[in-house]
C-alpha cells in the first residue's frame, strides 16, 4: 500500500493527541481523587469541631452543677471528654471507628478502641494548617487525620471512613474523565482528519500542477535540445568542410605531383594523412556528444586546453601552444559546450600557425562576474586592421584561395552555445582573441 508521508505525519499527530490526552487525564484524575478526600474531609472536620464545642460546654454545665452539690471529684477528664467526641463521630455516616492520639502520635486509650499507627506519628510532624492527611490500605478502611483543640489541650484524631464510599466516587470520577477524555480524542481526531485532508489537497494538487509544468518543461527542453543540435550539427560540418579544405588541396598537389612522375615527400603525405584523421576523429567526438547530450558530464578547462594541444600538435611541428597558470583553471563546462568549444579554440589555432608557422599561442581562462573569459594570444603577423571589420565575414576572406569561412564557422559554434569571439587587438606583434562565454554565479550550466 502507498501511504503518502502527510498521513504518516497524521498518526503521529494522533499518537502525540493520545500521548497528551492520557497524561492530562491522569493528572486531572490524580485531583479528582483528592478533591473527592478532600470534600468528605472538609465534611467531617465542620462536624468535628461543631462536636468538640458541644461536649465541652456539656461537660463544663456538668461540671458546674457537680461544683454546687460539693462532689468536685465528679468533674470530667481529659480520655472522658475524648470518648464523648468519639462518640458522638462514629454517628456520623459512613465514620467506621476513631482513635485519639498526643500531639506527639501517642496512642491515648479510649472505651471506643485504641491502636498505635506510625501515620499518625508522621502527621504530628506535619504543619497545623496541612491540608486534608490520609492514609488507605487496599481493603481496608480510609484513615483521615485531624487535630482538635480543647480546653484540656491539643490531640489528634483518626477517623476510619467506609472504603467502599470513597472508592465509589473514585470510579464516578473515572467514569466521567474516561467519558471526557474519549470525547476529547475523538473531536482532536477530527479536527487533525480535516485538517490534514485538506493539506493533503492541497499538497497533491501543487504537484499535479508541478507534474504538468515540469512535463512542459520537459518537452520544451526536448524541442529546444533539438534545435540545439541541428544548430550544432550545421556548424560543425561547416567548420568541417572549411578545415578539411587545406588537406585537400595539399593532396591535389600531392596528386599533381605524381602525374607528372615528380617524387612524392612520403612524410609531407603523412602529414596530410594525419591532418586530415585529426578532423575527422574531432568532429565525429564532437558529433557524438551532441548525439549523447542527455549524458552530461563536466570537464576543467584546463582539460579542454590539453585537448586542444593534443589534436592541434600536427599543425605545425615549429610552433608552441602554452597554457598560462590561472586562479580559475578548476572551472568546468557541461560536455556539450566543451565539445564546441574546443573547434573553436582549434580554428584560432589554425589561424595562428598559417599565419606564422613558427608562433607562440598562449591560452588562460578567467572568470569576470557571469562570463568565462578565455583568451587566445599568439606571436604571429597580425591582422592589418583593413581587414578586421569584416574578420567574421563569411563572405570575404584575406588569406589566399581562402573562403572566409574559418571564423564565421567559430563564430556561430559560439553563438549555438550563447557565446561570442571578440578580437581585442592585433598588430604586429601578433593577435589577441577573447570568448566571452555567460556562465550563473559559481557555476556553468548547459544552455540547451
Amino acid at each position: 500500500m502507498n501511504i503518502r508521508k502527510e498521513w504518516l505525519g497524521f498518526a503521529l499527530s494522533l499518537l502525540v493527541l493520545f500521548f497528551l490526552s492520557t497524561v492530562l487525564l491522569l493528572f486531572s484524575r490524580k485531583n479528582f481523587h483528592l478533591q473527592a478526600i478532600e470534600s468528605q474531609d472538609n465534611l467531617i472536620r465542620t462536624e468535628l469541631t461543631t462536636l468538640v464545642e458541644e461536649n465541652e460546654y456539656k461537660l463544663l454545665e456538668r461540671d458546674i452543677t457537680f461544683l454546687d452539690l460539693g462532689v468536685p471529684e465528679m468533674a470530667y477528664n481529659q480520655e472522658e471528654l475524648l470518648e464523648y467526641i468519639a462518640l458522638d463521630v462514629l454517628t456520623l455516616p459512613r465514620v467506621n471507628q476513631v482513635h485519639a492520639y498526643d500531639t506527639a502520635g501517642k496512642p491515648i486509650p479510649l472505651a471506643t478502641g485504641t491502636m498505635s499507627n506510625p501515620v499518625a506519628k508522621r502527621f504530628s510532624l506535619t504543619e497545623k494548617n496541612t491540608p486534608a492527611f490520609f492514609y488507605h490500605n487496599q481493603g481496608d478502611s480510609f484513615s483521615l487525620f485531624f487535630r482538635i483543640t480543647t480546653f484540656e489541650g491539643t490531640y489528634i484524631f483518626e477517623i476510619l471512613l467506609e472504603e467502599d464510599f470513597i472508592l465509589n466516587e473514585w470510579e464516578k470520577i473515572d467514569g466521567q474523565l474516561l467519558e471526557q477524555g474519549f470525547l476529547i480524542i475523538l473531536a482532536g481526531i477530527l479536527i487533525l482528519y480535516v485538517i490534514f485532508h485538506f493539506m493533503t489537497k492541497h499538497i497533491q494538487e501543487r504537484e499535479r500542477k508541478l507534474e504538468q509544468q515540469n512535463t512542459l518543461l520537459r518537452k520544451t527542453n526536448q524541442k529546444l535540445a533539438q534545435a540545439y543540435k541541428t544548430v550544432s550539427l550545421g556548424a560543425l560540418t561547416g567548420h568541417l568542410m572549411h578545415s578539411l579544405k587545406t588537406p585537400l588541396t595539399s593532396l591535389q598537389i600531392l596528386a599533381s605531383e605524381a602525374d607528372k612522375n615528380n617524387n612524392i615527400d612520403p612524410k609531407e603525405l603523412a602529414d596530410v594523412h594525419g591532418q586530415i584523421k585529426d578532423l575527422v576523429s574531432q568532429s565525429l567526438h564532437s558529433l557524438q556528444e551532441i548525439e549523447n547530450q542527455n549524458q552530461a558530464y563536466e570537464m576543467r578547462i584546463a582539460e579542454i586546453f590539453k585537448l586542444v594541444i593534443d589534436r592541434t600538435s600536427s599543425i605545425s611541428k615549429l610552433g608552441n601552444v602554452i597554457i598560462k597558470d590561472s586562479s580559475n583553471d578548476e572551472l568546468t563546462l557541461d560536455n556539450l559546450r566543451s565539445s564546441l568549444l574546443s573547434p573553436i579554440i582549434i580554428s584560432l589555432l589554425e589561424n595562428a600557425f598559417q599565419s606564422r608557422k613558427d608562433t607562440e599561442v598562449t591560452l588562460q581562462a578567467e572568470k569576470d562576474n557571469h562570463s568565462l573569459l578565455i583568451h587566445v594570444k599568439d606571436t604571429s603577423t597580425g591582422i592589418p586592421a583593413s581587414e578586421q571589420d569584416f574578420l567574421f565575414d563569411p563572405t570575404k576572406s584575406r588569406k589566399k584561395d581562402g573562403t572566409g569561412l574559418g571564423l564565421a564557422l567559430a563564430q556561430q559554434l559560439a553563438r549555438s552555445m550563447g557565446a561570442k569571439i571578440k578580437l581585442i587587438h592585433s598588430d604586429n606583434g601578433g593577435s589577441h582573441f577573447t570568448i566571452f562565454l555567460n556562465i550563473e554565479p559559481n557555476q556553468v550550466e548547459s544552455v540547451y
